[in-house]
């Protein structure tokens, strides 16, 4: 059976050491997540706003989420489950060490429109990330990153394909290795407008 909720207009605040978690969506899918304020902090790693497992078919939609911790701070990471869709949210991640990504994608056709993305933190910001997955679309998405080294990347495409990204504003600076799109291993994709 498939699970329908929703999650709508909420505030919702964790604080902790390791392993902070915004909102975990482990099974079923069709939920919608609209119009909440999600702040996740933690004192060390790993703080996850938004986790979407399952089997799919979930909105994210007009949230304003934020992660912050010392390092491995992520806005929406869709680990498993396909056809979600992410739009018009404002994420903001940032550390004051490594790995802050807005949204990290390992599944396929999903779609990510008209959100405003914004990580920092010393090195390794990505707007965004697609893992593995392919067919999924970012458009009209606004995305800043920056960092007081290097590897800084609005969108990266790895191990994946027959991905598009259109009319996208990609902004990235750095020390070093600054890269508005980035393209690793994987099949044939589409860039358009940004």
């Amino acid at each position: 059976n498939v699970n329908t909720a929703g999650l709508a207009t909420g505030l919702i605040f964790t604080n902790g050491t390791n392993n902070s978690y915004g909102i975990y969506v482990s099974a079923g899918g069709n939920y919608t997540i609209l119009n909440n304020s999600i702040n996740v902090r933690g004192a060390k790693s790993d703080n996850y706003a938004v986790v979407l497992g399952g089997i799919g078919n979930n909105s994210v939609l007009r949230n304003r989420i934020t992660a912050n911790g010392t390092y491995f701070n992520l806005g929406i990471w869709v680990s498993s489950g396909e056809s979600n869709s992410i739009a018009d949210n404002i994420i903001n991640t940032y550390g004051s060490e490594d790995g802050n990504y807005g949204i990290e994608l390992d599944s396929s056709n999903n779609s990510v429109i008209n959100n405003t993305i914004n990580t920092s933190g010393t090195r390794i910001n990505f707007g965004a990330l697609v893992w593995g997955g392919g067919y999924n679309s970012f458009v009209g998405n606004t995305i800043h990153t920056s960092g007081l080294n290097g590897t800084n990347i609005g969108l990266r495409f790895d191990g994946s394909g027959n991905n598009s990204a259109v009319n996208n504003t990609i902004f990235t600076n750095g020390t070093g290795h600054n890269y508005g799109l980035y393209v690793g291993e994987g099949g044939v994709n589409s860039f358009t407008g940004n």
